[in-house]
């Protein structure tokens, strides 16, 4: 596959048109088509800021015999931790997305998230005295307690590992 139908392809599944890729990497829409239609190559620096805001390695966009990287299985707090580490800690994010880390990295974060919220939420829901018969009896209580319950258990997991310094 060319870096030509890579770059559309990445453009398409990201939901951005032309104009929009071209505004986040500051060139024209002109630039994107030649790119698109493979009549030039980006420079190294737009080629990069591609790479990062794709989140695919320079390797796979430029050399034509690699595929597409298996798409991770990475959840609302994996992504989010992407997102955290591209904005806060770009270095530690580049470093890992190089080395090839990154993605098993999410998916550890998201798992360990995911299942902190769980077992917080039961934990809390216990405490509290939210059961089944007050879902039964009061479902407006109960959904508004278990809201505020999953807020919290959210807020726990997103500071101690989403959002957590390396």
């Amino acid at each position: 596959m060319t870096f030509s139908e890579k770059l559309v392809g990445l453009r398409r599944k990201a939901g951005l048109s032309q104009e929009e890729l071209a505004s986040r990497l500051e060139v024209s829409r002109q630039a994107v088509s030649k790119w698109e239609s493979g009549q030039t190559l980006p420079d190294l620096e737009r080629a990069a800021a591609l790479s990062r805001l794709f989140g695919v390695s320079l390797d796979y966009l430029l050399k034509e015999e690699l595929e597409a990287p298996e798409a991770p299985k990475v959840g609302k707090y994996g992504m989010l931790r992407r997102s955290y580490l591209q904005t806060h800690r770009n270095a530690y994010y580049t470093g890992m997305l190089l080395s090839g880390r990154l993605n098993a990295h999410l998916e550890k974060i998201d798992r360990q998230a995911t299942e902190m919220v769980e077992q917080l939420m039961a934990r809390m829901a216990r405490e509290q005295g939210v059961t089944e018969e007050l879902k039964a009896s009061d479902q407006m209580k109960w959904v508004g307690l278990m809201n505020n319950i999953r807020a919290a258990a959210e807020e726990v997991a997103l500071t101690e590992l989403v959002y957590a310094d390396t």
